[in-house]
């Protein structure tokens, strides 16, 4: 046998350990980046069939949430919902109805994204429906009574139909802006 067959055979040798060990090590790190992207996206708790009522700092209550289904998530302390259903209690007004297929609460519970069939409903004192908006998403910012989206909004009051894409509402201060494509119809007293 010739020796340069024999170094030939032993680095061939060599190189394939090599590749066979950094392949190896490759997938055990890829398995473990992918463990740990599912720990981090896992949520820590869950709740069915819940309801919350939040107070604000003088211990009044400012909203109340039910859902079908809670998880909270502490990668980034967002809090998901199916189904929620908000009563949103104002100063002086009757509260705020909010129903949607989807939320998420942001940490701190400032911000509320809906989505899939979301509804606002304000009544009056009597349960009368006083204004009424639906739309395909939207956000939610509980501490001022605001609301917006980009989508497709019908709003709908006792004397008037509004349809538009993208709208802005304050309910405290009873304010509501349609973006774009506005169509309105006004009934007659």
């Amino acid at each position: 046998r010739h020796p340069l067959a024999r170094h030939l055979k032993m680095m061939l040798l060599l190189f394939g350990a090599t590749v066979a060990s950094t392949w190896v090590l490759y997938r055990l790190d890829l398995a473990s980046s992918v463990l740990d992207m599912a720990a981090t996206n896992a949520p820590d708790y869950y709740m069915e069939d819940f309801t919350t009522t939040n107070m604000d700092k003088n211990g009044v209550p400012d909203y109340k949430l039910y859902a079908i289904y809670m998880a909270h998530y502490p990668d980034n302390d967002t809090t998901e919902v199916l189904k929620p259903n908000m009563e949103i209690y104002r100063s002086g007004k009757p509260p705020l109805f909010v129903i949607a297929d989807k939320g998420w609460l942001t940490a701190g519970n400032e911000v509320v994204l809906l989505t899939g069939n979301v509804q606002f409903t304000e009544q009056d004192a009597n349960g009368g429906i006083v204004l009424q908006i639906n739309t395909e998403k939207a956000q939610l910012l509980l501490n001022q009574n605001y609301a917006e989206t980009d989508s497709y909004a019908s709003i709908r009051s006792r004397r008037a139909s509004i349809t538009g894409t993208g709208m802005q509402v304050n309910f405290n201060e009873g304010k509501l802006r349609v973006l774009s494509n506005v169509r309105t119809i006004v009934s007659a007293k």
